[in-house]
């Protein structure tokens, strides 16, 4: 009997597994507390504690009003909100002391049940924006608008969009499915870390 042969005898118990490695954390929230700013809309958060790991998916749910949302928006530093009280550590850093672009750069992203409007900015013009102020942050070399024209084709045709979905401008006059689609582009061509999703569609 051969040594593969003798393998395929053993138990499953007896059989060579490899050691599972530990979770990086991601994340770490400690008693996060905001407010609703008197110009802003929402529900405030309460003591909120979590701690997110690298590769895995959360679920935050509860009933309408809860904050749940606001938490999100916390996180990307939503002008409406204002945090009274928290401890925020990103990747090891502290996010409450990031400006929004920051947060962007280190990898935060979220993803918006409606998106919002950008009337006189073009899709593919938003995406190059993004996708160089990333580059330039991580100290990677940038590319000229052809060149990320051709990155970002292959990615249109993937999704079976009409190539011409990037010439217009972001979020105007699109249905339901083509923003997500859009979002889809964003998270294509972007350096992101945590990807936070508000009610996703399927």
């Amino acid at each position: 009997m051969g040594e593969r042969d003798a393998h395929r005898r053993l138990p499953l118990h007896g059989r060579l597994r490899l050691p599972e490695l530990p979770w990086r954390i991601l994340l770490v929230v400690k008693d996060l507390k905001a407010v609703v700013k008197q110009s802003g809309q929402g529900n405030p958060v309460g003591g909120v504690n979590l701690t997110i790991h690298e590769g895995k998916v959360y679920a935050i749910m509860g009933k309408n009003g809860s904050g749940k949302l606001t938490f999100s928006k916390v996180l990307v530093s939503h002008p409406n909100y204002e945090v009274t009280g928290s401890s925020v550590l990103f990747k090891d850093q502290n996010l409450l002391e990031m400006e929004p672009e920051d947060r962007s750069h280190v990898g935060l992203f979220m993803s918006f049940q409606t998106p919002v409007e950008i009337a006189g900015v073009s899709d593919f013009g938003f995406l190059l924006m993004a996708f160089t102020s990333q580059r330039s942050n991580h100290g990677l070399p940038l590319v000229e608008p052809l060149e990320f024209y051709s990155l970002v084709t292959p990615k249109v045709a993937a999704s079976n969009m009409n190539p011409k979905f990037v010439d217009r401008n972001v979020n105007e006059i699109f249905n339901g499915g083509e923003m997500k689609w859009n979002e889809i582009l964003q998270l294509a061509v972007c350096i992101l870390t945590l990807l936070l999703y508000d009610k996703i569609n399927p």
